[in-house]
């Protein structure tokens, strides 16, 4: 046994007695003896006279330079409970463990780069596992990396990608299970967890979260899903003071209870979803408190859900969301084509966020939608007080109308913003409709224009179905920036010179 891990295994009962967990065993009951490439099957590469197996524990190390492969054809201890494996490698070493027949593999507590600053792997083409606890990158420095492929299985009841270090993760097949807690990025106590990054690669196959998941707990943590199905029943990303991003671009994301994207005011947490389908049980929150920083970015595909809370950002440029849209804070609609929420809108109007010891944060909520971009909505409409919708019209919105198409009632207050660009080549006599409904009650308390020079007029007019923008000519007459003022009444007025763009307005 090489005893320089003794202080290690310490550390690693109090990070792991930290966490809320289980650590059993105190000494190694067999080394890994062998240099170069070799079979599990060798006694002769033990430090004991026999293969590791019930309630005993085995150390794999790779000393420094130096590469260690082991081929897991184990037909003497299959279906025996190890206490621990550690796969360890040291420096410029690499230490694997590949898994291509059809052999058990079963332990109580797996480390995979537990201290050394080398590579540290586990290649599973074939068999099953059962492990209890799992750390990928257990020390700041380390680096633990698992794959899992073909019809392979695999569960367990706490992992871990990145305790202190580095842990990646990458599924092309077979089926994975977490039955506790899943936690990617800074697993480990927080003022140390800088250091740490875990990262999760779902291209294929099916992974099961049955507890909690952080996609960046108290660190830097990343999933990205190609394929392959994933069904969790709580989702966060970013659920402490960590970075945490998903990337969805193709399969499907089922979330049971909700997902929540940025959870204190330390997080960070954002979601891109180019593709594929999301769909979540409960409800989809963005900034949980109003303080964290996130942001949901739906790009493509589908996103099934009972309701969007946004107190960030949710930006939509393709796909669909299935479901309602509560925006206390930022909403962009963007991308050429027709945006499309199957659900109600409501932009809340103004919000005070209130979470010691960070204060109050307000924020006046805003939807934008981009020139180029129309909106349907399959049910209502819902604009409050002292929030804001800002329309751009340019040189793509040209031969649209329409902008915005409500399939049940729309109710109209707050401030209405029209971003009118150089090349949207208004002429007088043009009319567009800028929102349409089953019926239209209420009125925009402002209409914004910020322009100082007249060469068109423009009104709106409201109907019971319709809010329509008309433009007319009038003589070149310089005018101060404008505020269209409405109480009641048929039209409202402001003249404008189309201004040229501002690079911020197409941010």
């Amino acid at each position: 046994m090489n005893n320089s891990h003794t202080g290690f295994r310490t550390l690693n009962k109090s990070i792991i007695a930290a966490l809320g967990v289980g650590f059993c065993s105190s000494a190694f009951s067999a080394s890994w003896l062998c240099t170069n490439t070799d079979d599990w099957n060798n006694s002769a590469c033990w430090s004991t006279p026999s293969i590791p197996g019930a309630t005993e524990t085995a150390l794999i190390q790779a000393a420094p330079a130096t590469d260690i492969i082991i081929n897991y054809n184990n037909s003497t201890t299959p279906n025996e409970m190890l206490d621990e494996i550690v796969l360890d490698a040291e420096a410029t070493g690499t230490a694997t463990l590949i898994r291509n027949d059809n052999f058990d593999l079963n332990s109580l507590n797996v480390f995979i780069g537990q201290r050394g600053a080398g590579v540290s792997s586990v290649i599973q083409n074939s068999g099953s596992s059962d492990f209890d606890i799992g750390s990928l990158g257990v020390s700041a420095g380390s680096t633990g990396y698992y794959e899992l492929n073909g019809t392979a299985s695999l569960q367990w009841r706490i992992l871990q990608l990145g305790g202190f270090g580095s842990g990646e993760f990458v599924q092309s097949g077979g089926n994975h299970v977490i039955n506790g807690d899943f936690q990617i990025g800074g697993a480990g106590i927080p003022s140390h967890s800088a250091t740490s990054s875990g990262r999760y690669t779902l291209n294929g196959g099916t992974l099961t979260a049955n507890g909690v998941e952080d996609v960046g707990r108290w660190g830097s943590g990343v999933f990205t899903q190609n394929g392959g199905t994933h069904n969790v029943r709580l989702l966060h990303i970013s659920r402490k003071a960590g970075d945490g991003l998903y990337e969805m671009n193709d399969g499907v994301l089922s979330v049971t209870e909700r997902l929540e994207v940025g959870t204190i005011p330390a997080s960070n947490g954002v979601f891109v979803q180019n593709g594929g389908s999301v769909t979540v049980g409960g409800s989809t929150i963005i900034s949980a408190n109003g303080h964290a920083a996130g942001s949901y970015q739906l790009n493509g595909g589908t996103l099934q859900t009972t309701d969007v809370r946004n107190k960030r950002t949710f930006i939509h440029t393709g796909g669909q969301l299935i479901g309602d849209l509560d925006n206390y804070d930022q909403v962009v609609f963007s991308g050429a084509g027709t945006r499309l929420i199957q659900g109600s809108v409501t932009n809340q109007g103004e919000s005070h966020f209130d979470q010691p010891p960070f204060g109050i944060r307000t924020a006046n909520s805003s939807i934008t939608l981009s020139e180029g971009t129309t909106l349907q909505i399959t049910d209502n409409l819902t604009l409050n007080d002292l929030g804001s919708f800002t329309l751009e019209l340019g040189g793509d919105s040209f031969g649209l109308d329409n902008f915005v198409q409500v399939g049940g009632l729309a109710s109209l207050g707050g401030t209405l913003e029209l971003d009118i660009f150089s090349d949207f080549l208004a002429e007088d006599g043009d009319s567009w409709t800028l929102f349409s409904a089953s019926n239209i009650s209420g009125f925009f308390s402002e209409a914004l224009l910020n322009e100082n020079f007249v060469d068109l007029q423009f009104s709106l007019s409201y109907s019971a179905t319709s809010v329509d923008l008309i433009a007319s000519s009038v003589a070149p007459v310089p005018v101060p920036a404008a505020v269209w003022l409405f109480g009641t009444g048929l039209a409202g007025i402001v003249t404008v010179s189309r201004r040229g763009r501002k690079a911020a307005s197409k941010a």
